[in-house]
């Protein structure tokens, strides 16, 4: 926007000592945003202050600045007449527990149940895992029992999802499985376990699923087998609650939340005061609605274990630092009352993206109402999720692809497709083009992998799959431009089904092309003629440039 070598005298000074704002143009506008409601339509309010630099031209580097506040009463007592007919929302309490927050809680989990048709209908057949804990009701119970399965009417449970920490306060093995049976106080239980029992105990349920008090650590058979069924664990169950804001079980996630920036002011005549709270900007693409990275920031994002725990369940609820925010198979919603309408829970994208029979080799862009419409392409959504899951943490090596067990058995049995090492057979040439997603950032190998070299799980550190997005980023407006699969796939070793394949391999036919020189990637790419788009040495993949004999102009043989 700015020429490099002359910048804005004010590049990096704050916005508050900028004089073309100081004296710029403020205006303000209100805008009415629908508010999740099972009972009705509701709205919130939101402030929208602009300030424009006074002498704006397009050339101009200032840009218009936006603020947004909404608009909430202080609390769900009292009402003035001149505000009545307004309905507005009650600002997010401290306390997760309150009458109000709890309320939220039941009318999610109570309306996913009673209406939503794809949530209800992808539940298995009704069961209970192996092992179970017994949560009681609560009424002068400071006691809960782990239970095995059996032939119980109400096979409704909540399956914690939760950062364990570098400590085991409690863990159930061979020497306490019995002893855990005869009960276990409450007292015992570190806090986010606590917390867990009141979620349940709140919700009217009486059954919860935690994986180290429901399976043997102990007892490599038992954990080799437990993991086999942990899609289904998360997957029927009723509701998987999220400790979103716990980095250990030792934290719990009821304690008081921070507001958030706010500013408190009372009206003449009202029972009680307004809150503005500024809003964080709206994310890219979406002019409105729940942020959809609204938990990224928690602890429990930043674990690889606990990725397919939230993709896997069909209902969640996350106790976030500052809300809950809900996720289902029909909607997304936020304590504050933002929400969205989602096509299907997280799963069921990766498992549609599957099917797709369009691909990055044979997708063609249509028009539709005079604007470009790009197709999904198949296993978009999968290498989306590693995206993700390669950027989290993970304390063992050897847990990068056991990690994503579940997910797997989920997808295998629904779609006809062959796994390899964490890619999928149909979408194998995608599957092999992964790189650092940052070129700040190193790859590094883990320890003790015994895989393939060639699956994105032979290195630690962050991965992207280019091959999706690098044609938009270098010439988008080469609309009916595809990509050509210059590689044909002849065969792979059938133990890397196991993930633990000590001799794999994979066999492809592809042209070889002789390297005449290598050199590292210029820090500053040769000019192009190139009006529009971007040529390979701009490349934002690559990070060395290969010298190779091509035919130019004639027949005569010259190096590119």
């Amino acid at each position: 926007m700015f020429d490099p070598s002359d910048p804005p005298k004010d590049l990096y000074d704050d916005i508050g000592d900028m004089r073309v704002y100081l004296e710029g143009n403020t205006s303000f506008s209100f805008i009415r945003r629908e508010r999740y409601s099972s009972k009705g339509e509701k709205w919130n309010y939101v402030l929208a202050v602009s300030c424009t630099p006074g002498s704006h031209s397009s050339f101009d580097v200032h840009d218009e600045l936006v603020a947004e506040l909404r608009i909430t009463r202080a609390n769900d007592v009292g009402s003035s007449t001149e505000l009545a007919d307004f309905e507005l929302g009650v600002a997010i309490g401290k306390d997760p527990m309150s009458t109000l927050s709890v309320g939220t809680a039941k009318d999610w989990l109570g309306n996913c149940v009673l209406k939503h048709e794809f949530c209800r209908a992808k539940i298995g057949e009704a069961s209970l895992p192996t092992r179970f804990l017994d949560v009681g009701d609560g009424l002068g119970s400071d006691t809960i029992f782990l239970r095995e399965s059996s032939d119980e009417e109400d096979c409704r449970y909540v399956a914690l999802s939760h950062c364990w920490g570098t400590s085991r306060p409690l863990c159930l093995t061979l020497a306490t499985l019995g002893t855990h049976k005869q009960g276990i106080s409450i007292q015992d239980l570190p806090s986010t376990f606590k917390d867990a029992v009141t979620i349940v105990r709140t919700l009217g349920l009486g059954y919860l699923w935690i994986d180290s008090l429901c399976i043997v650590q102990d007892d490599a058979e038992d954990w080799r087998k437990e993991a086999g069924r942990m899609a289904g664990v998360y997957r029927n169950a009723h509701l998987v609650l999220s400790a979103a804001r716990a980095s250990s079980d030792e934290e719990g996630f009821l304690s008081a939340r921070p507001r958030q920036d706010y500013v408190e002011f009372g009206i003449q005549g009202n029972a009680f005061p307004l809150i503005l709270t500024l809003l964080p900007p709206s994310p890219p693409g979406e002019e409105y609605g729940i942020d959809t990275h609204i938990i990224a920031d928690e602890p429990l994002s930043h674990r690889a274990w606990c990725l397919q725990e939230r993709y896997l369940a069909r209902r969640i609820l996350h106790y976030g630092t500052k809300q809950m925010i809900w996720e289902c198979g029909e909607l997304r919603a936020a304590e504050d009352g933002d929400f969205a309408p989602t096509a299907k829970d997280q799963s069921g994208r990766i498992r549609r993206s599957a099917t797709l029979s369009t691909t990055v080799f044979n997708a063609r862009t249509r028009e539709v109402e005079e604007e470009t419409e790009v197709p999904e392409h198949r296993h978009m959504e999968w290498y989306a999720m590693i995206e993700d899951y390669t950027s989290r943490a993970i304390t063992k090596d050897s847990d990068r692809l056991p990690a994503l067990l579940g997910l797997r058995v989920a997808l295998e049995s629904e779609v006809e497709d062959s796994y390899l090492a964490g890619i999928w057979l149909n979408g194998l040439l995608e599957g092999l083009m992964w790189c650092a997603a940052s070129s700040n950032k190193a790859l590094a190998r883990p320890d003790n992998f015994t895989g393939p070299s060639w699956t994105w799980a032979s290195v630690k550190g962050p991965v992207r799959f280019p091959v999706y997005s690098w044609f938009d980023e270098r010439a988008r407006w080469k609309a009916q431009s595809t990509f050509e699969p210059l590689a044909d796939y002849i065969i792979h070793d059938d133990t890397l089904n196991d993930d633990v394949a000590t001799t794999p391999y994979l066999g492809l036919a592809a042209p070889i092309l002789p390297i005449h020189g290598m050199e590292p990637r210029s820090e500053t790419p040769p000019e192009s003629n190139a009006a529009l788009g971007s040529p390979p040495e701009r490349s934002t993949v690559a990070d060395r440039g290969f010298c190779f004999p091509g035919h130019g102009v004639g027949g005569k043989i010259q190096e590119y």
